[in-house]
């Protein structure tokens, strides 16, 4: 049985509220965290206000929570949502959750939810929701979407955006808030989200607003200029990690 199958069946048993640090901690245990989330420690060096952009079930919002002040959530899915709110009620009081998702604007969107055989992933693999079309099948869910900037939060001390491809427009209605606080940002992109956007635009993108771009490799920060999509994202061969996850700190 793989280590999925296990925390599902664990999750099964318990109640909502324990899901989050249950699933956080076997994957600690287990090492089984992305590997950015050990690095976080090194990366928030001030307090101040987490955000988790594509918050999903929690991970992330739940390591931000025990570095920083206060986390802002941002998640549209409900069931993914839910989970975090109930372990927020219960244990952790700095932890905000908003059933809506980021863009560069203030409306509603269809998010495109894969089926897998016959049912929407409401579980573990939950990470695949986009605004962009599947070619599998999929069921669609309106969600509200606004721009980060209309929240006026501050103190913002580090942004985690995964937003499956949406990423110039999440950037673009976060701008000023980045630009007045200038956080650390840890963003998930993926060539194959962006279709015939290059990746290097999402990474000029966030240079231009006053940024160096890094990644992991072999737990060292490594200069973006450095990365390589053919290589570093090449689904086909395993002799290389993957890289999706991309640090950007302040120039200055």
């Amino acid at each position: 049985m793989n280590l999925i199958n296990i925390i599902s069946n664990i999750l099964y048993l318990i109640p909502k509220y324990l899901h989050l640090p249950v699933e956080f901690q076997a994957r600690r245990i287990s090492q089984n965290l992305e590997r950015e989330m050990y690095y976080l420690q090194s990366l928030i060096n001030k307090s101040g206000r987490g955000i988790d952009i594509g918050a999903n079930r929690g991970l992330y919002t739940y390591a931000l929570s025990k570095l920083c002040t206060s986390v802002e959530a941002f998640e549209p899915q409900p069931w993914c949502s839910e989970l975090i709110r109930e372990y927020s009620k219960k244990f952790n009081k700095n932890i905000n959750v908003y059933d809506c998702a980021l863009s560069n604007s203030n409306s509603t969107l269809e998010l495109n939810i894969p089926i897998v055989h016959g049912k929407i992933r409401t579980g573990l693999l939950t990470g695949l929701a986009s605004f962009s079309k599947p070619e599998v099948e999929h069921k669609i869910l309106s969600v509200s979407v606004n721009c980060l900037d209309e929240y006026n939060f501050q103190d913002v001390v580090f942004i985690k955006i995964d937003v499956e491809g949406h990423e110039s427009k999440v950037i673009e209605g976060a701008k000023m808030t980045i630009l007045r606080d200038h956080p650390i940002i840890l963003i998930e992109i993926e060539q194959r989200h962006l279709g015939n956007i290059p990746i290097d635009v999402i990474f000029n993108q966030i240079i231009s607003l006053g940024y160096n771009g890094f990644f992991l490799q072999s737990g060292q920060l490594t200069p973006i200029n450095l990365f390589d999509v053919n290589l570093h994202q090449d689904l086909l061969q395993n002799q290389i990690p993957y890289i999706n996850n991309f640090i950007f700190k302040p120039s200055d």
